[in-house]
């Protein structure tokens, strides 16, 4: 049976766990990279700010999309009184790529470690084998989302940057703090691209132009970009740790009514968007 405090929670996990993720956030976000994406695809040339942008887009839209179901299916296992771990621990806030595996669809890569990596000898062996375990799991896992070889570029450049962090001392050593994030976010967002591209003609039409190769169409941003900068800017402050804001305010009255009532707008608003929108499929479904 369902407890009243479960109850209670019913609104919330709709709200902020699914709803607002979901639907205010992720989909708003895959209409701006669809744009980029797509365009490309049919021979568009974009400029190289709209490009970066358009596979930032993609990259934020894919964990609020996918973080936004595993936290519905969380927040309903409670209601029920069923314990599910969380799949995603602030992932774009890692400091490496080994960090950002550890908090990346936790429980996708606790299956590889355990079913395949550990069976292989994992890291207990020398070098040489274990470089070829790390290949071997980061083979199946890119084969495992697609058959294109896009995705087993996407898995190849994890299986590298992950060799090179765990093989050159110097790597985790210089890359601390500020630099280590934007490092983790930079080659993170940049194998984002062949992973939504699921094309390697696309995959590499669409990276050339981010480096402004191939025929890129110049430096200014494109206008329609510019009315999904509002669901941009909230997408990357929402990744940002507001845990500690919450908790020093989370006694005050005044604070408590306001997150009411935002939570009460929020909800109206991606309920409105869901009326009125088409259907946006599950991203991770396809895989």
């Amino acid at each position: 049976m369902i407890s009243e405090k479960h109850l209670r929670e019913l609104p919330q996990v709709f709200a902020r766990k699914y709803l607002c993720k979901k639907v205010l956030i992720a989909d708003k976000l895959g209409l701006l990279a669809d744009y980029y994406f797509n365009g490309t695809a049919i021979g568009n040339h974009y400029s190289v700010i709209g490009l970066w942008i358009g596979s930032i887009a993609y990259t934020l839209q894919l964990y609020f999309d996918f973080s936004g179901y595993s936290d519905m299916a969380i927040g309903i296992g409670s209601m029920m009184g069923f314990e599910i771990r969380e799949n995603f621990n602030r992932p774009y806030r890692a400091v490496s790529i080994s960090d950002f595996w550890k908090r990346w669809h936790i429980s996708l890569t606790a299956w590889f470690r355990d079913y395949i990596y550990i069976p292989l000898g994992g890291n207990r062996c020398g070098m040489v084998r274990h470089i070829f375990n790390m290949f071997v799991v980061w083979l199946i896992t890119g084969a495992w989302h697609g058959a294109d070889l896009s995705f087993i570029i996407w898995g190849m450049g994890y299986f590298i940057l992950l060799t090179l962090e765990k093989y050159i001392p110097a790597i985790n050593k210089t890359l601390k703090g500020f630099a280590g994030h934007l490092y983790t976010l930079f080659f993170v967002n940049l194998l984002w691209v062949p992973f939504r591209a699921a094309d390697l003609k696309l995959t590499g039409l669409y990276l050339r132009g981010m480096f402004g190769l191939g025929g890129a169409g110049g430096v200014i941003l494109e206008t329609r970009t510019i009315r999904f900068l509002p669901f941009f800017a909230l997408a990357i402050l929402l990744c940002f740790p507001l845990e500690k804001l919450y908790e020093r305010f989370s006694d005050k009255k005044v604070f408590v009514l306001l997150r009411n009532g935002m939570l009460v707008i929020f909800t109206l608003l991606a309920i409105c968007a869901v009326v009125n929108a088409t259907y946006a499929p599950y991203i991770y479904g396809n895989f």
